[in-house]
């Protein structure tokens, strides 16, 4: 039992908790990402992170650019493939990062964007190193707890 409490179990911290369960983008399959806001203009960026529920990336704009709020249009796409994703999206943060300005959006449509998803892109959209399985929200699932005293 002594042992079982010994162990060392690595830590993540909060700040690289995403990085350590996601596969990194590699070269050959980098996607690109823009934004273009209600006036039209269009920001090229570069992806830190991307799900089915939002995205962040980083662009070289000010901080009027894209504020807090905005709705804009994400454009997503692949060198290696003709098809685009097109979502509309909601900035949820923004703030001065090294390199750019970081943006996390969110995704306004997600009917309308699981659509356009096959399954090239679908990697992409989930990438976990590891599978995770869902459980249905209709369903009862019974949990014991137990505490030990040390």
């Amino acid at each position: 039992m002594q042992n079982r409490n010994k162990i060392d179990l690595q830590k993540v911290q909060n700040d690289d908790r995403r990085a350590a369960y996601r596969r990194p983008q590699t070269q050959a399959h980098r996607l690109s990402i823009v934004a273009r806001t209600r006036s039209g203009e269009e920001f090229f960026g570069t992806f830190e992170d991307l799900s089915v529920g939002g995205a962040s990336a980083k662009f070289a704009v000010n901080e009027r650019a894209m504020r807090p709020g905005d709705t804009v249009t994400l454009i997503i796409s692949s060198l290696t493939r003709p098809a685009k994703v097109i979502s509309q999206a909601r900035v949820i943060c923004s703030s001065d990062s090294p390199g750019g300005r970081l943006c996390g959006f969110q995704f306004t449509e997600p009917a309308a964007l699981l659509k356009q998803i096959d399954s090239f892109y679908a990697r992409f959209f989930n990438r976990r190193k590891s599978q995770r399985v869902g459980v249905p929200l209709d369903k009862k699932i019974i949990v014991q707890l137990l505490m030990t005293l040390a």
